[in-house]
């Protein structure tokens, strides 16, 4: 978890500092958490991203969804989907 762990503290601090954060550093600080197993920091990354005024890009709602998959944990999966389908306004025939 060490470089994950790190990659979260440099979100943090880049915050902190008054730094905003681009659709790159969410999407490694995302991925970071993701392959350090934590889920749900991923998801309130994407929901942070909504705070600081940057639309959350499907890549970015996709790759939570990929985790779930992954570990075969479908029904969490379908009710991200639906999660993310009403707090970013997705419609059914979207990507997903």
């Amino acid at each position: 978890r060490g470089y994950n762990d790190e990659c979260y503290q440099l979100y943090q601090r880049m915050r902190s500092d008054g730094i905003r954060p681009n659709r790159t550093t969410f999407t490694f600080a995302m991925k970071g958490a993701l392959y350090g197993g934590q889920l749900q920091r991923a998801v309130e990354l994407a929901d942070d991203m909504n705070k600081v005024g940057i639309k959350p890009a499907e890549i970015h709602l996709a790759l939570p969804l990929h985790a779930l998959c992954k570990r075969l944990e479908t029904d969490k999966a379908e009710t991200y989907l639906s999660s993310i389908m009403l707090r970013h306004q997705i419609r059914s025939n979207h990507v997903f």
